[in-house]
């Protein structure tokens, strides 16, 4: 999660679109991740699983 925020920090307009469905397994994103997490692609699960190294 800490790559995905410093990503999304990054981003010119300062506010990146959330993906409301998880790029990887399709489920959706919850909205307070969405809001807490700008930008975010993945689902708390996959997200966990991609930052092991697993995706």
């Amino acid at each position: 999660m800490a790559r995905q925020l410093a990503a999304a920090a990054k981003t010119k307009s300062g506010h990146p679109l959330s993906a409301e469905n998880c790029t990887e397994c399709g489920d959706e994103i919850p909205q307070k991740r969405r809001e807490h997490v700008p930008g975010c692609q993945y689902c708390t699960g996959c997200q966990a699983l991609n930052e092991k190294g697993r995706l």
